[in-house]
């Protein structure tokens, strides 16, 4: 039960509480962890990294008890520093799977955000492969795209290559010179319009042979009109 309570969870005495934040403070602003996963995988490595450091404060304190002697070897030590060294490679690698974990989160929190900071865990050379893999494999869809298209287009000409082209009716266009003839020649003067003189025209009525006069005084008048008809 304590080798299960070491590997998930720190024991921290109060004497240690200083300690502890500090390695907390170190390790955070080393790594830098952002989102839930990360954070979840951060606090379980700075626990296996307190309770490394733990059991390497109890081994020490084996030596004094052992009289200088193997803490392995010693009939009063041998029990516990044989405890402790399990535990501690238990430790070491929940410390190691961890941190591995920690790397392939940033890596992919950094290639999910190229344009960004990089973090500090995130493997360049990971990134830069999945730069390329992702270059190559669009060159190859645009490359397969090009030559789905360079047979359609085949086939398209094989189709319709002995098919007739319906021509189109085109009306004769004049020559340069005849138009130009034609918008030399004058046009015809429009013909004047004949008077027509009314049946009934009022006497007080301008006349309608345009002379501006009353039709009294013109047309109107029998002297007028008989002078017009000997002259």
């Amino acid at each position: 039960m304590a080798t299960t309570s070491l590997l998930l969870y720190a024991v921290v005495l109060p004497a240690d509480r200083d300690a502890f934040n500090a390695l907390h403070g170190e390790l955070n602003e080393a790594i830098q962890p952002q989102g839930v996963f990360e954070q979840f995988a951060f606090e379980r490595l700075v626990t296996a990294a307190w309770n490394m450091r733990r059991v390497s404060a109890a081994e020490i304190s084996l030596l004094a008890r052992s009289n200088g002697e193997d803490p392995l070897t010693h009939p009063d030590t041998a029990k516990d520093a044989q405890r402790f060294l399990t535990l501690a490679r238990q430790l070491e690698s929940s410390y190691k799977r961890t941190h591995k974990e920690l790397v392939d989160l940033q890596t992919i929190r950094a290639i999910r955000n190229l344009d960004d900071e990089m973090p500090p865990l995130a493997l360049p050379n990971k990134i830069a492969s999945f730069v390329k893999q992702t270059q190559t494999n669009t060159m190859r869809d645009l490359d397969i795209h090009l030559k789905n298209l360079e047979a359609q287009t085949k086939q398209w000409i094989k189709e319709n290559r002995n098919k007739p082209v319906a021509k189109q009716s085109q009306t004769a266009k004049p020559k340069s010179n005849e138009r130009v003839a034609e918008q030399s020649q004058p046009r015809p003067a429009a013909k004047p319009q004949p008077i027509v003189h009314p049946d009934k025209v009022g006497r007080n009525e301008p006349c309608p042979c345009g002379s501006g006069q009353k039709y009294k005084r013109c047309c109107g008048n029998p002297i007028n009109s008989l002078l017009a008809h000997t002259a």
